[in-house]
């Protein structure tokens, strides 16, 4: 079990990751107003840079928290990948 736990990424970070995508675009963006994060969009994803570096893509871009369809994270900072699999519906 120590063994799993010492690779998996912090509370905070999965937080924050999850939020990045889940969270509306909307949202977003303003939880990024005057801070030197940014959010970018195109068709196929969403960036999170911080002071113009890329942290992290996520794709498709419009993902949201009743999304049915899977989501990626790519974190080029923290060097770990997350797929968000919805569950389906039960009977």
């Amino acid at each position: 079990l120590a063994e799993i736990e010492h690779r998996l990424p912090p509370a905070d970070w999965l937080a924050a990751r999850l939020q990045w995508c889940l969270w509306p675009a909307a949202a977003l963006r303003e939880a990024f107003a005057g801070t030197p994060w940014r959010l970018t969009l195109s068709e196929r994803s969403r960036e999170i840079r911080y002071r113009d570096q890329l942290i992290a893509r996520i794709s498709p871009a419009d993902s949201h928290a009743g999304t049915r369809q899977p989501v990626l994270l790519d974190d080029r900072q923290g060097h770990y990948r997350l797929r968000i699999i919805p569950l389906k519906d039960s009977p």
